[in-house]
């Protein structure tokens, strides 16, 4: 296939101009008709996927399990906070140029921190890497949370302990969040297309085998560890200047498993499923907090019964794969138009609810991206997948007065959680991690598996010719 210069910038040009005409039309267009929490929403929603992109270079493209990114994003956030409040009100400098100082510092503590990190807890593996850097992670949190000012005096510096930090001005604006996952995905993308791409890629998919044909993989997963981390701090760095005020609490264990979760979710190696899964979960997250309590009965018994349907979808795959019956094919892609069909009624019912627009229009976006997706791809292969899940939650449904009526039976169950009920707010890192369950089992991969977002998968999509499938691995 010979290279065609004009093709490949018209490509390139058209994707900056595109780029260029969203962020311009989010913030002068779409920002002014929303109010504050909204405008709250779009940001942590884009900072976060960031924050997904980020710890996708080291968990999905170089295959590693790192559970301790909010660490990086602590880093980053504190040491440009604290320059901001020491240095801004005498160096004047425009609030822009210093932001962009500030996520280049930010972006070099904690790269810094990630090769200190890095360099002896990468000859590591699996397991043992984990509880390394999930370590790390809590370390760097405790030694802020108990730093009171005075073991940094001879500095001059004040990190506020648990109390927190205050960082004035807030400089931070939706445009720079959108900008800051615009480049982590740039950065992320172009560098998979380099021939130091393909050696992240080939250690994540055999690190013996890598190293037989000669990849230093410890250097070439300090250089993936130092990159994401890199890119962790300047997002701390956005963060700590739009929030205005930041505490151990915003950086503890339950950010890095959400962080985890959206990558793991999304698609390990798929960097357009971090980036979606990002914004969908940070979403989420707001949207329990208007969904109403539910009975903890009612809820043991969705869970049990979840259990069961587990059990029993792991017992009949090996026998579908045996039969592939073509029946049962049909009858999940049966489920699966129904599942679509029920799909648009939410769709009419949520544009009547009462909700904050971005989580409406995010939800909204998302059903019918789901749909398009599932009915306008090739041969519809993705149908019979959605059909299980579908089948699945309609068995749950069943299933849930069955066990709930059992449990009330039990005198000791009723008499402690009988009249009890939960917020599915409070609730919400067991709804990701029982998401988390549901992927593994349906799709390991994840739900973008290995494939990416381009000009030629879109056109594929509509049955067009296409050069070759985006695949990230």
């Amino acid at each position: 296939m010979t290279f065609n210069p004009g093709k490949y910038w018209g490509t390139r040009l058209l994707s900056l101009l595109l780029v260029a005409g969203v962020v311009a039309g989010l913030q002068y267009g779409i920002l002014p008709m929303l109010d504050g929490y909204d405008s709250r929403l779009i940001v942590l929603s884009l900072l976060f996927a960031s924050l997904a992109v980020s710890l996708n270079m080291i968990n999905g493209i170089t295959g590693q399990f790192s559970i301790g990114h909010a660490a990086f994003y602590l880093i980053g956030a504190y040491t440009t906070g604290r320059l901001t409040m020491s240095l801004f009100p005498q160096m004047h400098i425009s609030p822009g140029i210093w932001l962009i100082m500030m996520c280049i510092v930010g972006a070099i503590a904690a790269g810094i921190a990630g090769f200190i990190v890095g360099l002896p807890s990468l000859r590591l593996r699996g397991d043992y890497l984990a509880i390394v850097t999930l370590g790390f992670g809590e370390i760097a949190r405790i030694v802020v949370q108990n730093q009171d000012g005075k073991a940094l005096s001879f500095w001059g510096l004040d990190l506020g302990g648990a109390f927190g930090l205050t960082v004035k001005p807030q400089l931070t604006q939706v445009a720079h969040a959108a900008l800051l996952l615009i480049f982590t995905i740039a950065v992320s993308r172009n560098l998979l297309k380099t021939a130091q791409g393909l050696s992240f890629l080939a250690v994540r998919e055999d690190e013996i085998a890598a190293e037989a044909t000669g990849v230093n993989t410890t250097v070439t997963k300090i250089t993936a560890f130092v990159i994401g981390a890199a890119l962790a701090g300047m997002t701390g760095a956005l963060f700590s200047h739009y929030e205005g005020f930041i505490s151990p609490t915003h950086f503890d264990m339950n950010a890095s498993f959400i962080i985890v979760a959206m990558v793991v979710i999304g698609g390990t190696g798929s960097i357009t499923g971090s980036a979606v899964a990002g914004i969908v979960l940070t979403l989420l997250q707001e949207a329990l907090r208007k969904v109403q309590s539910i009975a903890a009965i009612d809820l043991i018994a969705y869970i049990l019964g979840a259990i069961v349907i587990a059990v029993a979808v792991s017992q009949l795959k090996p026998m579908v794969r045996m039969h592939k019956s073509a029946g049962l094919k049909k009858t999940l892609a049966g489920f699966g138009l129904l599942g679509c069909v029920g799909a648009l009624a939410a769709v009419f019912f949520l544009a009547k609810m009462d909700m904050a627009t971005v989580i409406k229009a995010g939800i909204i976006t998302l059903l019918i991206g789901l749909v398009l997706a599932l009915t306008v791809q090739r041969g519809r292969k993705g149908l019979p997948a959605f059909g299980l899940v579908v089948l699945a939650i309609i068995a749950d449904i069943l299933l849930r007065p069955i066990f709930a009526v059992g449990l009330h039976a039990v005198p000791f169950i009723q008499k402690n959680l009988g009249t009890t009920e939960y917020s599915p707010s409070n609730l919400r890192m067991a709804i990701f991690a029982l998401a988390l369950v549901v992927v593994m089992l349906v799709k390991p991969q994840g739900m973008f598996g290995h494939h990416e977002f381009s000009w030629d998968w879109l056109k594929g999509l509509f049955k067009r010719p296409h050069r070759e499938e985006e695949i990230a691995a």
